[in-house]
């Protein structure tokens, strides 16, 4: 299975594992976020070519429930939390650089404790256009005070990029703004 290991900010010693992923459920862990409502629990989900399933697991890697979610995973990369109860799955990647629509969803976080008796659904998406001719092939996503905020690595080696994405936490709708670029990770 997958090793996971945790550890924090600063100097580091050596890693040690505490858990393991089932890699038959978990092939391609690409995201992670700990959970602000349910004790001990994150959410884990797998990059494209898998189901869209959501899994909460423990720290030691143990799935404690699996999820289907209503959404496409044509390349989900990075998922991100807030304080209201909301997860964002972020369909960001572009592989090859042949994405040029990219989407952020929303999601009512589930309760690890009960099964769903349905699909989750997206309670807003937010999908945006990439800038033609702009080569980048997003890998992680944060969320602050309605802004989605995706690093983009670009595949002609620039430094990678900040971009912030509106997302109106009001709007039960799809909406569609352009990326705005609010800054370079140095080096």
């Amino acid at each position: 299975g997958l090793m996971l290991s945790w550890t924090t900010v600063g100097w580091q010693p050596p890693l040690e594992p505490v858990g393991r992923l089932d890699v038959r459920l978990v092939p391609e862990a690409s995201g992670i976020v700990k959970s602000r409502r349910h004790s001990g629990i994150f959410w884990v989900h797998n990059d494209s070519g898998n189901p869209p399933l959501l899994f909460a697991i423990r720290a030691d890697g143990k799935i404690v429930r699996q999820f289907r979610l209503d959404v496409p995973n044509i390349d989900w990369e990075d998922i991100a939390i807030d304080d209201q109860g909301h997860l964002y799955v972020g369909d960001i990647g572009n592989n090859l650089g042949a994405l040029p629509v990219r989407a952020i969803y929303r999601i009512d976080e589930p309760d690890p404790a009960l099964p769903a008796q349905r699909p989750l659904a997206a309670s807003a998406v937010s999908r945006y256009v990439l800038p033609r001719g702009n080569r980048f092939d997003a890998e992680s996503l944060d969320y602050d005070q309605g802004n989605a905020i995706v690093i983009a690595k670009y595949l002609d080696g620039r430094e990678a990029e900040l971009f912030s994405v509106p997302f109106d936490p009001t709007s039960r709708l799809s909406q569609s703004a352009p990326p705005r670029s609010i800054g370079r990770l140095a080096g």
